[in-house]
């Protein structure tokens, strides 16, 4: 068997293998491209006495946790996608655990409108 052979078979294992990996990509990026910007104009909604810090503070906390994640993700090696669906799956549920422990959105807490 020729190197470019074994490389094709490498290539059709690991595509079989990781069937799923693009729908659940798929999801997740559609679900950031929801949510993300969404959260960032409730936040400068809130934010209106000072904008400057209202834009400054998401967005470099986005900066700050996508290199925390790239870091932690690259820790785990090349050779497979699941250390990035681990820590997406661990920023998800943490995120969970903001939206239900500190903003607890049954009590109207994190409404713009509520007061």
């Amino acid at each position: 068997m020729t190197h470019s052979d074994e490389a094709g078979r490498l290539s059709v294992e690991r595509t079989a293998a990781g069937r799923g990996l693009p729908t659940a990509q798929f999801v997740s990026v559609s679900a950031f491209g929801i949510c993300i910007p969404a959260t960032i104009a409730l936040g400068q909604s809130l934010g209106r006495t000072a904008p400057g810090a209202a834009s400054a503070l998401p967005g470099g906390l986005q900066f700050l946790f996508g290199a925390l994640a790239s870091c932690l993700v690259g820790l785990f090696g090349e050779n497979s996608s699941r250390p990035m669906g681990l820590i997406m799956l661990i920023a998800l549920a943490l995120a969970a655990l903001c939206l239900f422990g500190l903003v607890r959105p049954w009590d109207g807490h994190g409404e713009v409108g509520a007061h």
